[in-house]
């Protein structure tokens, strides 16, 4: 996805946060493994896995509702594209949509593959992949789906920028590979990067800097490409356990959970550069986890486990007056014109997110005085803007 922006003024300022955070065992109510999570907001969130289990919260965790979905097989995926809209994939072809927040899911199942991971870049335009080489695509939220399937092997994770350019992993025979596509899924590129460890989980911050993680015998790995995926490099190394999920909630901050037997979570707050081990748990393997911002969020696992952790500012970044920041044409549809003050010019860093808190660009420093938002999809965006202690955000909408 690219960057986005808006010429109305939101209402509130963003805030950082330096915390220890608090992590604590939720009761999910269920003793089945759950593989996937997602938060909507700080209230809502959905949870989902073995036995075709879903479970909703709408108070921040403190309570879950077992939704009915309509099939008792392992879910693997829940990915929401706005407040409304979300999707869930898992074996037998299952493929699920709910159109509001989790309440209710519609079937819209895709033949009798196994579906491991999903990457909608709008409500309705959207990637799942899985076994066999199996990779579908939809353009109208899943009414009709493409059968973009290629070669052989498992397709496990995947990540979308754009309509046109994404990244799935694959495992095949002995070898895990990187492929990359800038037209859609119809060719695929490999990065080259064959490796005997199992590649589990792919998370992009923006279209540059992306992480995967790995599972193997001898434990588990980040990797990191700062270069679009042209190039990847180890980042860090346990010689236990090994990695399920990987997230990235800011341009600095990444978490990465796991584990065989026993729990594991680790954190880097300088984009991956040095790591530290949060907790210790002895409560079983963590499949995925979801953070709302650098210090809230959740982990899902083995045996229902749903952590929780919770961190809370001690540091208010002051205002930046909009004023001093001219941004034009708004609405845009195509090149988004910036003119900002020499004072803070050089030392001004960009952020994206999408009206559901989605990230789509996070934490760019300014190289020009205009951006081209040409392969942006209608809608409206949040624009952070922050310079030194000062922040703020507007509103874009793009036509």
């Amino acid at each position: 996805m690219f960057v986005k922006k808006s010429l109305t003024v939101i209402i509130f300022a963003f805030a950082h946060f330096f915390s220890f955070g608090q992590w604590e065992t939720l009761s999910s109510g269920t003793s089945n493994e759950l593989r996937s999570v997602w938060f909507i907001n700080q209230d809502t969130g959905v949870a989902v896995g073995e036995a075709g289990t879903i479970l909703r919260t709408d108070n921040g965790g403190v309570t879950w509702t077992k939704i009915t979905s309509g099939t008792d097989v392992l879910l693997y995926s829940v990915e929401f594209t706005s407040d409304q809209i979300g999707y869930v994939v898992g074996r037998q072809g299952v493929v699920l949509k709910t159109t509001d927040s989790g309440i209710t899911w519609n079937d819209i199942s895709i033949g009798n593959e196994i579906f491991f991971s999903s990457s909608f870049i709008s409500n309705d335009t959207g990637y799942i992949v899985g076994v066999n080489g199996a990779l579908y695509k939809t353009v109208d939220g899943g009414n009709n789906w493409i059968d973009l399937k290629f070669g052989s092997g498992v397709l496990h994770a995947t990540h979308f920028f754009s309509v046109d350019t994404g990244f799935v992993i694959r495992w095949k025979s002995t070898n895990k590979t990187i492929l990359k596509t800038t037209d859609g899924g119809v060719r695929w590129d490999s990065l080259n990067y064959n490796i005997s460890e199992t590649y589990t989980s792919l998370y992009f911050t923006d279209r540059l800097t992306g992480y995967i993680c790995t599972l193997g015998s001898t434990g588990g790995d980040v990797w990191k490409t700062t270069n679009g995926g042209e190039f990847w490099s180890t980042t860090y190394h346990i010689d236990y356990g090994g990695f399920y999920s990987i997230y990235s909630p800011s341009a600095q901050v990444v978490y990465a959970v796991g584990g065989f037997s026993n729990s594991t979570i680790h954190r880097s707050i300088d984009g991956g550069a040095h790591w530290n081990r949060l907790d210790n748990w002895t409560i079983g393997t963590l499949y995925d986890c979801y953070f709302l911002d650098d210090e809230n969020g959740y982990a899902v696992g083995a045996g229902g486990i749903i952590l929780k952790r919770t961190g809370s500012p001690v540091a208010i970044v002051s205002p930046i007056d909009l004023n001093e920041v001219k941004i034009y044409p708004n609405p845009v549809t195509d090149i988004l014109c910036l003119e900002i003050p020499p004072s803070i010019k050089f030392s001004v860093i960009l952020s994206l997110s999408d009206l559901s808190r989605r990230k789509i660009i996070s934490a760019m420093k300014l190289e020009s005085e205009y951006l081209d938002l040409t392969m942006l999809l209608p809608g409206v965006y949040i624009l952070s803007i922050e310079s030194g202690q000062r922040s703020n955000s507007k509103l874009i909408i793009k036509k």
